[in-house]
């Protein structure tokens, strides 16, 4: 582009969507490729740092429910489902 900017009204309505739907999409493909602005972050697990100590406790055959108060002891924040999915 030439620095001029398009019209976002126009275009949205042509595409039948908000004008800052279009505004975003815009600015985004000025920084980036839509393949890399469409990617998410995905955060880290709670149960990463932990991982070791799981696979330890499964090992002596420890139940998920004595492990999960055990690595809570440990200073874990995650929620018992989450243990015992893993």
């Amino acid at each position: 582009m030439t620095g001029i900017k398009p019209n976002f009204a126009d275009i949205a309505r042509r595409y039948n969507c908000d004008y800052r739907t279009v505004k975003r999409y815009y600015d985004l493909g000025k920084e980036k490729t839509l393949e890399e602005a469409s990617k998410r972050r995905v955060p880290p697990s709670l149960i990463e740092n932990y991982k070791s100590i799981i696979e330890d406790k499964l090992k002596l055959g420890c139940s998920v429910r004595s492990i999960y108060y055990f690595i809570q002891l440990k200073g874990y924040q995650g929620s018992y489902t989450t243990v015992k999915r893993y």
